[in-house]
């Protein structure tokens, strides 16, 4: 369940670009001779049905029907008793709340068409709700509509309101966290920044560190205590009207290190390049072969795919030279220094 405050600000996600991007999406459905889109929605897979209505859920879950005219209907297993929130944060009229989510998808579905259904992220929709809508409606064939979903919404962009309080937020806490590096108490540490950045209105926030990075170099999530060593490491991952960044640095209990100011300053000039957008790996690979006796563990940009708000994108691992990058994606970088280990992850800046 999300724990943080979620409201809709008019100034920040204008109601008119939710209209437009549903537009521009019923109009591919129709172009492409599909009678509908099921977009699946819950806490951890909010970013689709995000992008077009503004909910983000608390908890439940939720499948959103998208029809050629553009019109929208949430089916969720969320009571009644909060439909009056949920269209409060967010643009949605007709909500259908009950159990029997396949069921009341299926009698929603037009018929007479084509009989086929566009899914997002087909590959992780629910099985049961499928089948309980093949139960009712065997005519229909559901084909994966991800790409067709991205790039029918790709001209919307991230708003840049949102993404700069997003990164604000984010900045604010992982420096009210450092602030608190001299006490050599992990908790301390994430203490300040969890109440920073909820405190400024972030709506999640996972944090995970490397309280010693001498002898483990591995972010995790901190149970009980550590203490905190010479060298550790920090990340934030935070979402705010709906969008997800991650925000890391390596840094200190005993102040500033000359080595690590040194790999700050040269991933700032990273993320600054243009061609980073156009061909990360490459880009990355010229990088890094600026830095004398240094080898990369991994290094992964993650952004909004499908429902997912932080999907692996592209990386080390899976490192084409060209790929399609959403407007907000984040840089998550892990290097061997002659000196030791380092950390470092933050946003691209968005495109001109």
């Amino acid at each position: 369940m999300r724990r943080g405050l979620l409201s809709w600000s008019h100034d920040e996600v204008a109601p008119e670009l939710l209209t437009e991007a549903r537009a521009r999406l019923g109009a591919a459905l129709s172009a492409a001779g599909f009678d509908a889109m099921l977009i699946y929605t819950d806490f951890t897979r909010p970013a689709a049905v995000s992008r077009l209505t503004h909910f983000i859920p608390y908890w439940g879950q939720s499948v959103l029907l998208v029809l050629p005219d553009g019109a929208v209907t949430l089916v969720t297993n969320l009571s009644n008793r909060v439909a009056g929130w949920m269209r409060s944060v967010s643009s949605l009229e007709e909500i259908a709340c009950g159990p029997a989510i396949g069921a009341t998808v299926a009698e929603k579905l037009p018929s007479g068409g084509s009989g086929q259904v566009a899914v997002v992220d087909l590959a992780r929709f629910p099985g049961g709700i499928v089948t309980d809508i093949s139960a009712k409606r065997g005519d229909l064939q559901f084909l994966d509509g991800t790409s067709l979903f991205e790039r029918a919404i790709a001209e919307q962009g991230a708003p840049p309101a949102v993404v700069g309080r997003l990164v604000e937020i984010a900045s604010a806490g992982l420096e009210a966290a450092l602030g608190q590096a001299s006490t050599r108490d992990i908790n301390q540490v994430i203490a300040a920044a969890e109440g920073t950045c909820r405190l400024a209105g972030a709506e999640e926030l996972l944090i995970a560190a490397a309280p010693d990075m001498i002898a483990d170099r591995r972010l995790r999530r901190i149970e009980g205590g550590a203490p905190l060593e010479q060298v550790f490491a920090l990340q934030l991952s935070l979402a705010y009207k709906g969008y997800w960044l991650r925000l890391g640095r390596t840094a200190s209990s005993e102040g500033d290190v000359p080595w690590i100011g040194e790999m700050n300053r040269w991933f700032g000039d990273l993320l600054a390049s243009p061609a980073l957008r156009e061909k990360p790996a490459a880009e990355i690979a010229r990088a890094l072969a600026r830095l004398k006796g240094c080898e990369a563990d991994f290094w992964r940009l993650e952004g909004v795919q499908g429902g997912t708000p932080l999907a692996e994108i592209v990386s080390s691992v899976r490192p084409p030279d060209r790929v399609h990058l959403p407007d907000l994606v984040s840089l998550s970088m892990r290097i061997r220094h002659p000196n030791g280990w380092w950390f470092a992850a933050a946003p691209l800046p968005l495109p001109a």
